[in-house]
């Protein structure tokens, strides 16, 4: 209780101060567009245009939260221009050697919405210098010769989205981005990164499927690929993987992995939800699909992590192939109470999208705030209030 209440007051302290630079935001700056062919929605990965101009209007009119989250990204070292150079890639990635890949996504990110907020083209700049230096130079990620399980496909199903997000932000927002390395990017995610999350790891626990299917549909919107999107969105609704809606998620709120441990529970429905994000942005509502509901799954989830054992479970053996926690006959204790930062998205689309107050989630947030993921999730979703009405 004491660290809780110490929690609270230290971001009380940050929340109050203002904007370390000065906004520039009159308008975001980001064009909406369709392609005519795909019929995709730009930007439309994890970001629309309503949020982007919501997010700079949260900011340049003091919404407290919106705020703390941007001046703790300004404090983080992947938002700095003068780092850029630190997440070069070499030109064969060897899995798990994920580290610049990952840091590398959250810098470009970062940048990107920075040039979004204040219009300096250095900040534009630096995130496409980001994005040249690996597609400049990455050529291939494999595994371990001795890997028998491919992490390669794990490890790039967490970050690749994210840099699939980060191209987007640049391509719709003006910003200074040669066409013929937008050309160089997109034979990058095409050649380099879409193979990486191949073959699919059907049999696997659900977390490495949903891993690959959100990086493949991020990358089949920046694309344009409409083939390789409906395959997804298909392998959610009714793939043979236990990453699918309904192999992952029972009615009652349990998941796959809820009987492994809480970290593997919480990686699953953090790439499921954001699998749902990109798809909402495209038309497609798969947060409720058949009776398999995000929002309970994830009060379940958050419930059970902040100490409530009253939770129904069964027996679950994973419906394809075989997994060492299929007799499990609880939820696992494992790692229980360790949370990651995977609320963001899930609460914001409840709670503004429907008009739902998730009970638990908001609670997990409480302790996970401010969410410095690839993608920033607590800058990006906390300040979704309409504008009208603020």
């Amino acid at each position: 209780m004491i660290l809780k209440i110490s929690i609270i007051l230290m971001s009380l302290l940050v929340i109050s101060c203002k904007p370390d630079i000065k906004l520039g935001f009159k308008n975001s700056g980001i064009q909406e567009i369709i392609d005519p062919v795909s019929e995709f929605i730009h930007p439309g990965i994890y970001e629309s245009k309503e949020m982007i101009d919501k997010m700079c209007y949260a900011l340049e009119n003091g919404d407290s939260l919106t705020i703390y989250a941007w001046n703790s990204m300004l404090k983080h070292k992947c938002s700095k221009i003068e780092n850029v150079n630190l997440w070069k890639p070499d030109s064969v990635l060897v899995a798990y050697n994920n580290y610049n890949l990952g840091m590398g996504a959250r810098a470009a990110n970062s940048l990107a919405l920075q040039w979004i907020v204040t219009r300096d083209e250095r900040y534009a700049k630096a995130s496409i210098q980001i994005l040249n230096n690996w597609s400049n130079t990455l050529t291939l990620i494999k595994s371990k010769d001795d890997d028998t399980y491919d992490h390669k496909r794990l490890m790039g199903g967490i970050h690749i989205a994210a840099w699939a997000n980060a191209g987007e932000l640049l391509r719709y927002s003006n910003a200074p981005w040669d066409e013929t390395d937008q050309e160089k990017f997109s034979s990058m995610l095409r050649n380099v990164f879409l193979p990486a999350l191949n073959p699919r790891p059907n049999h696997f626990n659900g977390n490495w499927d949903l891993a690959c299917t959100k990086s493949s549909m991020a990358i089949a919107v920046f694309l344009n690929d409409r083939e390789l999107f409906d395959s997804n969105i298909e392998r959610l609704k009714n793939g043979e993987t236990n990453g699918s809606i309904n192999n992952y998620l029972l009615p009652s709120g349990q998941c796959q992995e809820s009987g492994r441990d809480q970290v593997h529970a919480q990686m699953g429905l953090e790439y499921l939800s954001q699998a749902c994000e990109i798809a909402w942005h495209q038309g497609i509502d798969l947060f409720e699909y058949n009776s398999r509901s995000l929002a309970r799954s994830f009060e379940y989830l958050a419930r059970y992590n902040l100490g409530d054992n009253n939770l129904p479970f069964e027996v679950y053996p994973s419906p394809v192939g075989k997994n060492a926690h299929d007799t499990a006959t609880s939820i696992s204790g494992i790692k229980r109470g360790e949370f990651s930062p995977i609320y963001e998205c899930v609460y914001h689309h409840y709670l503004v999208r429907e008009g739902i107050k998730l009970e638990w989630v908001n609670k997990a947030l409480e302790i996970t705030r401010p969410e410095e993921t690839d993608i920033w999730s607590t800058l990006i979703y906390s300040g979704q209030k309409s504008i009208n009405n603020n």
